[in-house]
Parts: structure tokens; sequence; C-alpha cells
């Protein structure tokens, strides 16, 4: 690779990144795709594809971009979380789970992989783990908490006991 294409790269995926932090992922990916040989291109080639379309709802698209950025950084978190993301939104939640585990392996103690988990655990009607999740990410990181309200994924737990004591105990060892 040349000097210049390598500046020539890095100017266009400082625009794709500039454009997806202005939620312009059409633009992104435009600026992306005048990239000669992506395959010889770094981890964020990939991960801003990725998210381009992610953030396009082209989930189906996103989700081999997701792939490669793992491939090339597997301890990546932001690249499992949008995995993920993509494969519930195509209801592939087993997939969805599956990637989560992975980034857990990773970040055991990152809050936002365990809250996710429990909310596509809910999802596939796994109470237990659904419970289990939601209450060790709520005692890693009580602001969670304020998700929980508006969060759908829990709708049809928010009238079982256990669900409410979890948030309720939670809530109360926060205070």
């Amino acid at each position: 690779m040349s000097i210049e294409n390598s500046k020539f790269r890095s100017r266009r995926l400082d625009a794709a990144r500039g454009y997806l932090i202005l939620g312009m992922p059409d633009c992104a990916l435009r600026e992306l795709r005048k990239i000669q040989s992506p395959e010889f291109c770094e981890f964020d080639f990939w991960l801003l594809t990725a998210e381009s379309y992610r953030d396009l709802s082209q989930f189906d698209e996103a989700i081999p971009f997701f792939e490669k950025a793992i491939r090339l950084q597997p301890k990546n978190l932001q690249s499992h979380l949008g995995l993920a993301w993509c494969y519930k939104r195509i209801d592939r939640l087993i997939r969805a789970i599956e990637s989560l585990e992975r980034a857990k392996q990773h970040h055991p103690e990152e809050p936002i992989v365990i809250y996710n988990l429990a909310c596509y655990f809910s999802l596939v009607g796994d109470k237990p783990k659904a419970i289990e999740c939601l209450g060790r990410s709520l005692r890693m990181e009580p602001q969670l908490r304020g998700l929980i309200s508006a969060e759908t994924d829990f709708d049809h737990l928010r009238t079982d006991p256990d669900f409410q004591f979890i948030a309720e105990t939670v809530e109360q060892e926060s205070e």
C-alpha cells in the first residue's frame, strides 16, 4: 500500500466516522465505497460499514461486516454489541444471545452486556436467566434501572413477582 493510498483511506474513514456521528449513515457508506481493495483495510473499515448499515436498519447487510470486524478484533465490545443488536432486529434471538455470550467472555464485568442478555433472555422466555442477568447488571450499574420502564423487552415480565422483586431490591440497594 502506498503512502497516498494510506492517506486516502484514512481520509475516507475519518469522513465516514464523521458522517456517522452526524447521523448520516448513507453518506458514511458513500465514503466507504470509495475505498479500493477493502480486503486490505483495517478494522475501522469493517466496523464503520457495519454501523452504517445498522443505522440504516439494514441489519442483514450489517451482520457480515460486524462478523469481519470481530474476526479482526475478537475482544472489541462495540462489534459484539452491534452484531447482537442486528440479530435481535431480524428475530434471530439465539444468535443475538450467542454474540452477547462471546462479548461476556471478553468483558465479564461490562454491565451493558449483562443487561442486554437479560433483555434477550426475557424475549426468548427464559425467565430465570433474564432475572439473574437483570439483577447482576443492576448491581453492577444501578443507573441501568432507569432503562427498565421503557424497555419493551421486559413487558411480559413486568407483573412477575420475581421481576418486581429484583427491580425493587436493586433500587433500594442503590439508594
